[in-house]
């Protein structure tokens, strides 16, 4: 019986790291607009609601392959992407991520640009 549980400990323990390296999907790739912003105007988003506008992102063109990133949360869902791989940072937008924290090593891979962005973020 303790070898059972032995095994079932080493078992578990090897596993979470492998569950801890989830995959975020990827809905949109932008790079910032870089406009001047008047902190007069607003925008009317999709729920009817009125806010401020704080940034103007435009969609970006990316190659199809795997980078390695550092991502900072900036909004909801949305992270700043820096690579030595692009010369200004990328915004992503994913489908649905929590994820907090200041400069977090990443993984970023982009399977497909053609339509909608297809891709997975994944923490290290």
């Amino acid at each position: 019986m303790k070898k059972y549980l032995i095994m079932l400990l080493l078992i578990v323990g090897c596993l979470s790291p492998a569950a801890a390296a989830k995959g975020y999907d990827i809905v949109g790739v932008y790079h910032d607009a870089e406009t001047t912003i008047s902190p007069k105007n607003r925008v009317i988003t999709d729920d009817g609601r009125i806010g401020k506008v704080t940034m103007e992102l435009i969609p970006a063109i990316i190659r199809e392959r795997t980078y390695d990133v550092t991502a900072v949360r900036i909004a909801e869902n949305v992270y700043k992407i820096e690579s030595s791989d692009f010369h200004l940072p990328l915004y992503i937008e994913l489908r649905s991520c929590k994820k907090k924290g200041e400069r977090m090593q990443a993984q970023m891979t982009i399977d497909n640009i053609k339509g909608s962005v297809k891709g997975t973020l994944t923490f290290k």
